[in-house]
């Protein structure tokens, strides 16, 4: 899952073969390390002599998941997002593979021609091949009260996706918010997947969205990509970002590009939109996607 914004207050972090440029607007996303250490350690020296074309430094606190009694770093950053960073086995994502996504290296000529102040800041050096961080476990939205049921059937019944929803902790008074669950990737034995897009119900107003979007692989083969399709042409979502060359509104289009896009979720009964956010999807025969082989 990749957002796909940039602005000079962006926090690029670098993944095991990924890049991810935070830009939404008030996000939660959860992301594995094989160990906090290396990272408490970059954070600290961030805060304590940050580079001179840095336009912030994000606020952080170590502290006690009271849940699972393991330690956690969360990560602030000036758009309002939330970074839960946990070791591996905290949070489901042992396991996950990510390959043929490229990581920014101040090792290499064309990053640093290409993003120069980018690379400085955030590249990887001294021949590193990868970073500690082993990948994304979830993205989390916050969306209006009663909407996570209805967000739940728009993922199963138009993407084919499992989805459930949950009451979790975090609502007023100690109480608990609905949360609707969409599997991303493998689910396991013990019913967790591998990554996730959560949808908080919040009572927060919810900002408009600002063109962030997520890129999504569908299912095993191109039939399921032009199924998918199929039922997002039949919800009248398919929607055309004028800014990319992708402009695909038919069947044609989208096997030409091999991807295609929605914005909109809606409510299945009313057909009134709950929730916008950008979805790019691809067919696994997309030459981006990390398993392909031309």
């Amino acid at each position: 899952m990749l957002p796909g914004c940039h602005d000079k207050r962006s926090m690029l972090i670098n993944y095991n073969y990924a890049r991810f440029v935070a830009n939404f607007p008030f996000a939660t996303s959860n992301t594995s390390y094989k160990s906090l250490e290396p990272l408490k350690e970059r954070l600290r020296k961030i805060v304590e002599s940050p580079s001179s074309d840095s336009t912030f430094v994000p606020q952080f606190e170590i502290s006690i998941d009271n849940l699972t009694r393991r330690e956690f770093v969360r990560v602030d950053d000036p758009n309002g997002n939330i970074f839960y960073c946990r070791e591996e086995g905290d949070d489901g994502a042992d396991g996950q593979i990510f390959v043929n996504q490229p990581i920014l290296s101040k090792d290499c000529a064309d990053h640093r021609k290409k993003f120069p102040r980018t690379t400085e800041a955030y590249g990887i050096e001294n021949g590193a091949t990868a970073t500690d961080c082993v990948g994304i476990s979830y993205v989390e939205f916050r969306v209006p009260r009663g909407s996570a049921e209805k967000i739940a059937e728009f993922y199963r019944v138009v993407l084919g996706a499992a989805s459930a929803v949950v009451e979790s902790p975090g609502g007023k008074e100690g109480g608990f918010d609905a949360v609707a669950v969409v599997a991303c990737g493998t689910v396991k034995e013990d019913g967790r997947p591998a990554q996730s897009l959560l949808f908080r119900e919040s009572d927060e107003d919810i900002p408009p969205s600002d063109g962030h979007h997520v890129t999504l692989y569908v299912g095993d083969c191109a039939k399921d990509y032009e199924d998918v399709f199929a039922n997002c042409h039949q919800c009248g979502v398919v929607w055309i970002n004028q800014r990319f060359s992708d402009k695909t509104e038919n069947l044609s289009g989208a096997r030409k590009w091999k991807q295609f896009r929605f914005k909109d979720i809606l409510d299945l009964e009313t057909g009134e939109k709950i929730f916008e956010l950008e979805h790019e999807m691809r067919s696994i025969e997309h030459s981006a996607f990390p398993g392909y082989l031309p």
